[in-house]
């Protein structure tokens, strides 16, 4: 804790120097930073008055990274991480190292998504695309005080843009590499002046695969996206607001579940592992069809007192079809055939007092009911057939209630207490069964679990103390406490004892203390962040056996540091650094390894959290007669990273003669740049991009699938494999906006 709180000390001295920078600068010239309005707290503030580690990319800042997705932002938010398994329906996404494999129907993430304030559900409908929307604030840290779904690891708060009351049109058309072909439009504008107005947006978004399967000649890792919002705004009076809105989105992937990372695979079959890690030899289908949407209903009542009611009802459907060749090779040992449905219904009330008193507040009530059915067939027949193998059917309900609120007391001009509680009630039922109709090895070739429920009840909430010596600086001190509710195995086991079904709840209370200054007129904005996070009862999903089992690791501890500084040096022209530490350890987690070794992770890494992240940016526009040149640069480091718990680093002989590979993800940077030309008005736009400029070959992720040592390990195959990342891709893209 003493590297802490030096690092604390130094931003806390940073701050108070560049405050008082502020104040001998006060009648300094204008060109500064942007303000940025957040609503974090559920109330439009400058972003520098919430005492919350947030990160907020705009409209603009989305458009200069070149983000479609919200994949395409983990490079850029401190200690944002996801293991994308080379589709989106079973990635996993977490912050601050609580990462969350929850490809299990039964398990939910720890980091909740929520689209206009309501919540996105599970993790297929996490990766959706990023047209049509304003702005995206990443809250790092548990935030079930405030938002209606727990989220033990953060928030994403994402807002799309909101219908107009004057006529608006855009249309912005991308052009690249790998045919790459994306359109995006929409109108927004008046239906009853004043009174009533609408939007209607659409996208597409499609490149080819960067990965060859010479099995079939066509490209993997490819991208295929539709999708659309519609939305109505009315403000019948002056005091009341009501929105409606839909939105639909389809996919239609060839994906890589992986490619092999074993050379010794072609002694037993040729043309299994290929030394281009852009070439594969895969037999079976791999595809991934999401469809994901819903409506929404919110409400926003002024009441005669000042008190804010909303309302915000809502259903969403979050679907997805796939298959995938796990195997990643030319003949067939086994696919997956995976289809999930899940239907989802929620209801958030929330009172919202008025500012500017002694104290201020938000209390609210949450209701979810959630139905998840996953029918999963791993099959040892080539596809199309899938009726010889491994033949999941499951089904999960989850009903969950509860209680939250916030109260800010401003017990004097400069010093503010924050006490925010939640109560949750999360109960769940699960029906559950396996039959496997070949011999594979596993414990029980049948395995029935019917009426099994489970009830979690928790208490939870933060304390923040914070403190404004001046009107530029912003320190704070919290303490928050996250849950998320136990759950079911509802995939593919290795074991038939009912107790094994079920794992526990997993808690995390964190430890912050932050600062948050700007200076110089607005010139320079710099704000850091220091935490202790206390991991207990980690729901850590593995290999057990042949099976994928979810367990509650002991205890975990999590410490780290976050820094975000941008500055204007002179008028446009605008830098930026962020970054984040990690120290993340597993203190006990023993009997953690897949291969039945009885290892003690106890002491290692926790899993997709590399030591450190940093991202920087540079943003020029350069005003001559004819407009604006427009110059970016960005540039995304990080550490290399463990997916599996053993922490193995380098390649080591197993007891039967066997080489065990690790499951370790490399570091890398990415750079990436766009430039061109916008008119006078900023209406139209041309504009070159690229990422990955230099060619950087690195991996998105690397596991173990447990068939390949069973049918090949007389040469020692232990069947590791690995999913490419994106190599350089380039284009145009041409602007309209009205």
């Amino acid at each position: 804790m003493l590297r802490g709180s030096l690092t604390l000390g130094i931003v806390l001295s940073c701050g108070a120097v560049v405050s008082d920078w502020a104040y001998a600068q006060a009648n300094a010239e204008g060109g500064g930073l942007e303000e940025i309005v957040v609503t974090a707290r559920k109330r439009a503030e400058n972003a520098q008055d919430v005492p919350i580690a947030i990160t907020t990319l705009s409209d603009s800042k989305l458009k200069e990274l070149g983000a479609s997705n919200m994949g395409e932002l983990v490079e850029h938010v401190p200690n944002f991480d996801w293991d994308p398994v080379g589709i989106n329906a079973l990635s996993s996404w977490g912050l601050r190292g609580i990462v969350d494999q929850s490809r299990n129907a039964g398990q939910e993430s720890g980091l909740g998504i929520y689209v206009d304030g309501v919540f996105v559900g599970r993790p297929v409908g996490f990766n959706a695309s990023l047209a049509d929307i304003d702005q995206v604030e990443v809250l790092r840290g548990p935030q079930g005080s405030l938002y209606g779904r727990n989220t033990i690891a953060g928030a994403v708060n994402i807002t799309t843009k909101r219908p107009s009351n004057e006529f608006g049109a855009n249309v912005d058309l991308n052009f690249g590499n790998y045919a790459r072909r994306d359109v995006e439009a929409g109108i927004s504008g008046p239906i009853v002046p004043g009174v009533l107005s609408g939007k209607i947006s659409a996208f597409e978004q499609r490149n080819d695969g960067y990965v060859h399967n010479i099995a079939d000649g066509r490209d993997l890792l490819n991208e295929n996206r539709q999708g659309g919002r519609v939305a109505l705004y009315w403000t019948p009076m002056d005091n009341l607001e009501v929105r409606l809105s839909g939105d639909i989105m389809h996919q239609d992937h060839r994906t890589a579940f992986g490619m092999s990372l074993e050379p010794v695979l072609n002694l037993a079959i040729p043309n299994w592992y290929f030394a281009d890690r852009f070439t594969t030899n895969q037999n079976d289908a791999n595809f991934e069809k999401i469809d994901v949407g819903g409506g929404s209903l919110t409400i926003n009542w002024t009441l005669p007192s000042g008190l804010l009611f909303t309302s915000i009802t809502a259903d969403r459907i979050n679907n997805f079809n796939l298959d995938n060749d796990d195997d990643a090779g030319p003949i067939t040992l086994t696919h997956s055939h995976f289809i999930d449905k899940s239907a989802m219904f929620s209801q958030e009330f929330r009172l919202t007092s008025k500012q500017g008193g002694p104290y201020d507040y938000v209390v609210g009530l949450y209701y979810l009911d959630e139905n998840v059915r996953a029918n999963r067939h791993t099959a040892v027949v080539p596809y199309p057939a899938e009726n010889v193998g491994i033949l999941d059917v499951g089904k999960v309900g989850t009903r969950s209630y509860a209680g939250f609120g916030n109260l800010n007391y401003h017990f004097s001009p400069s010093w503010t207490l924050g006490v925010g509680l939640r109560y949750t009630i999360d109960r769940k039922d699960s029906n559950f069964t396996q039959s496997i109709n070949v011999p594979l090895g596993f414990q029980s070739d049948f395995v029935q679990f019917n009426g099994i429920s489970r009830s979690d009840k928790q208490v939870s909430g933060d304390v923040t103390l914070t403190w404004k010596p001046a009107e530029a600086l912003l320190t704070y001190g919290t303490v928050r406490k996250g849950f998320k509710s136990g759950g079911f195995q509802t995939d593919i086991i290795d074991f038939s004892d009912q107790a094994s079904f079920s794992f526990k709840p997993e808690t995390a209370v964190t430890y912050e203390l932050g600062a948050k200054t700007e200076a110089l007129h607005r010139r320079v904005r710099l704000n850091g962040a220091i935490f202790d996070t206390e991991y207990k009862d980690m729901q850590v999903s593995q290999l057990v056996g042949l099976g994928f089992t979810t367990n509650n690791a002991g205890k975990s501890r999590i410490r780290g540091v976050e820094l975000e500084v941008e500055v204007a040096p002179v008028e446009h022209l605008t830098l930026g650094v962020s970054g984040g530490l990690l120290d993340a350890k597993y203190l006990e987690f023993p009997d953690c390894d897949a291969l039945g070794l009885h290892q003690d992770c106890s002491g290692n890494r926790l899993q997709f959290t590399p030591r450190w992240n940093i991202g920087t940016t540079a943003d020029y526009r350069v005003p001559f007669t004819f407009g604006n040149i427009v110059l970016h640069a960005d540039t995304s480091s990080r550490g290399f990273e463990f997916s599996d718990a053993v922490n193995q680093d380098g390649a080591r002989l197993l007891n039967n003669g066997a080489v065990s590979w690790p499951l370790k993800i490399g570091g890398y940077t990415l750079v990436g740049a766009r430039l061109g030309w916008e008119s006078p008005d900023r209406a139209w736009g041309v504009f070159a991009w690229g990422k990955n400029l230099t060619n950087k070959e690195y991996d998105l992720r690397r596991w173990r699938y447990p068939i390949i040592p069973v049918a090949f390990g007389a040469v020692g195959a232990q069947g590791f494999e690995f999913v490419p990342g994106q190599p350089r891709t380039y284009g145009v893209e041409l602007t309209y906006r009205h």
